[in-house]
């Protein structure tokens, strides 16, 4: 298949073969925390967004015509290296930014896997893999950039790309991550589906709010945050005190982040802390990892661009508003250490759970002395060393060790990217009402409360999308 989309596709042999079945559409979840979507028109199949989970590691995507990218997030995006490897050779769907911030989050997980196994261990995972595919992409830092370079398309907001003879899809802005989109998809005779993907809060402080919905026959929404609006918090105010008085008593304070968690909004509230003075000249600010910088450098090029994505403040601001002094990157730090070799720092360390990767290990190191702080912003998943933290857990396990809890947990839940209930169901709401409502990603407790919120908030009809789902008209 020619990885051109456009007015004129070429459709791959299965496509044409599946040509004829009919106005009836199946969408069926396929893990990755709710968060990869089936969507099976007869004339294509799209997958939306790919979280990596048992279901999609065995999944034949050899029989895909598309993957759609709402954001690179890595429970959204991690499974891409899987269906490389599963025999997808179909386009890559996302807008430019995304499409960027993926290679980055795949490779950072690459090395950080490559880190925490050692060479005979990945010698020994290479000499038993099985599958129908030839060596996983993600084996290889290179294969990965090249891989997302010949299966991808950067598409602009508002530019459609026909993916199939009546199926098209169009991206619109989400203000959840740079390059973040919400999908509307034109499924010919079955009608138009639009699904959501993570949408961005009200006052993030980088973007914009997410485009508005308008209308679509059926709709797939996030539930993330469903249970609840989102604490009014002075976490601006907890932040400046945390890192004040850490960085005053000789401490090291740990940001558990991977480069394309929420990186540029750490720099931002780090950057505005510089500007009032509770962050000293000369106070260094270092990515643990080979990626952070490159991240960087993709919010550094929408801000030259002035990309309309960002607040005009921002824009204005310009490099500035991520200018926190002295930012380096450390590959391999010594854990628990700031990579200047004393106290005093910031790191910022991945993932943001703080399972595994360089954080396990800076927590590891960090945790059992006062001096020291770790901030987690928003929610951590459930199970998760940040969420024991986050709970005031006294000890944490870290790997094999039980560690005791004497450093400050800085709670940040306001510091989160995501809409909140009360601001998906105001998106939604300014729509007028589709068929039917599936709701999507997030935990069980959250995607209930959110269909409800759905069913008696807007009087419209709603359900957990737990299976396959039949659409037609």
């Amino acid at each position: 298949m020619s990885n051109t989309i456009g007015s004129d596709p070429v459709p791959k042999p299965s496509a044409q073969a599946r040509g004829n079945a009919g106005a009836r559409v199946t969408l069926s979840p396929l893990g990755g925390a709710g968060t990869s979507v089936l969507v099976d028109t007869g004339h294509a199949r799209v997958l939306v967004d790919c979280g990596a989970s048992p279901a999609l590691a065995a999944f034949d995507a050899s029989t895909l015509d598309a993957v759609v990218l709402t954001h690179a997030h890595p429970q959204h995006a991690d499974g891409l290296a899987a269906l490389a490897h599963n025999g997808f050779t179909g386009v890559l769907i996302a807008t430019p930014y995304t499409l960027r911030m993926a290679d980055i989050g795949l490779r950072d997980a690459l090395l950080t896997r490559q880190e925490n196994e050692g060479p005979a261990a990945a010698a020994e995972r290479a000499a038993t893999r099985t599958g129908p595919g030839p060596a996983l992409p993600d084996d290889d830092p290179a294969a990965i950039a090249a891989t997302v370079a010949a299966l991808g398309i950067g598409r602009e907001f508002g530019d459609p790309a026909v993916i199939a003879p009546g199926v098209s899809c169009t991206l619109h802005r989400a203000g959840h991550a740079l390059g973040s989109a919400w999908v509307h998809f034109d499924l010919g005779a079955a009608g138009t589906l639009a699904v959501s993907g993570d949408l961005g809060r009200h006052g993030h402080p980088l973007l914009r709010h997410p485009e508005p919905f308008t209308h679509a026959d059926t709709v797939l929404v996030e539930a993330a945050y469903g249970e609840g609006r989102r604490a009014a918090s002075d976490d601006r105010d907890h932040l400046a005190h945390t890192v004040f008085t850490t960085l005053d008593q000789g401490g090291t304070v740990l940001v558990p982040a991977g480069p394309v968690d929420h990186i540029a909004t750490v720099l931002f509230e780090l950057a505005r802390l510089r500007r009032v003075g509770c962050l000293p000249d000369g106070v260094t600010v270092c990515f643990d990892g080979p990626t952070g910088l490159e991240s960087v450098g993709v919010w550094r090029d929408a801000l030259l661009a002035r990309d309309p994505e960002l607040h005009d403040a921002v824009l204005d601001a310009g490099f500035g508003a991520l200018d926190v002094g002295v930012l380096t990157e450390v590959r391999g730090a010594r854990p628990g250490a700031h990579p200047s070799g004393s106290g005093g720092g910031i790191v910022v360390a991945g993932p943001h759970h703080g399972d595994g990767g360089r954080a396990a290990r800076h927590l590891r190191e960090l945790l059992p002395d006062p001096r020291n702080a770790v901030l987690l912003q928003g929610r951590s998943p459930v199970g998760t060393a940040a969420h024991a933290l986050a709970r005031g857990a006294t000890e944490v396990r870290i790997g094999k060790d039980i560690v005791p809890v004497r450093a400050e947990i800085a709670r940040l839940p306001g510091m989160t990217t995501h809409a909140d209930a009360g601001e998906i169901i105001e998106w939604l709401g300014r729509g007028t009402e589709p068929n039917m409502t599936y709701v999507v990603h997030g935990s069980p407790g959250a995607r209930v409360a959110l269909r409800d919120r759905i069913r008696n908030t807007l009087d419209w009809n709603a359900e957990i999308l737990a299976g396959d789902a039949v659409l037609g008209r």
